[in-house]
């Protein structure tokens, strides 16, 4: 077994699904390539994919496009980056004109909590 995939004791996973351990996530994920990583992060805004959007916060992903990042951060509670990023607010408003109307209201949400 290639050493970077690591099965925890008393867990059997299929032969098709390797673990990769915490510790490697970081290199694995920076291989991938900016389109998949957009579409996680897509993915991640969905209100029932919490677990990759944890995962998404926790390995610094972000989408590449400017104003789609915005959304993402705000969305996901991340208001000191985004703040950093996106001082002035306008790749937010932007990506708010850009978002479906299930995004505007997150993001009205999200921007309400955190005011």
């Amino acid at each position: 077994m290639a050493d970077w995939i690591e099965e925890p004791d008393g867990y059997s996973a299929p032969a098709r699904r390797p673990v990769i351990p915490p510790s490697m996530w970081r290199e694995v994920v920076g291989s991938l390539p900016q389109p998949v990583v957009d579409a996680m992060c897509e993915e991640a805004l969905r209100p029932d994919r919490e677990e990759l959007r944890d995962f998404c916060i926790e390995q610094r992903l972000m989408p590449a496009d400017g104003d789609r990042r915005a959304v993402f951060l705000c969305i996901t509670g991340q208001r000191a980056l985004l703040r950093e990023i996106d001082p002035h607010g306008t790749s937010l408003q932007r990506g708010y004109d850009a978002a479906s109307d299930v995004e505007r209201f997150r993001i009205t949400n999200a921007r309400r909590a955190h005011d």
